[in-house]
């Protein structure tokens, strides 16, 4: 039960870096495809 347990949450961990890396990954993205000034806040 343990070892199941644990691979579910490590896939939860996972998908959770994965999100929150996206989001990183597109909010710089974003930042160095608008110049400073026209970027919507």
């Amino acid at each position: 039960k343990q070892g199941s347990t644990s691979i579910l949450t490590r896939g939860t961990e996972i998908a959770l870096g994965n999100e929150v890396a996206r989001k990183i990954f597109v909010r710089l993205g974003a930042r160095k495809r608008y110049p400073r000034g026209s970027g919507r806040n």
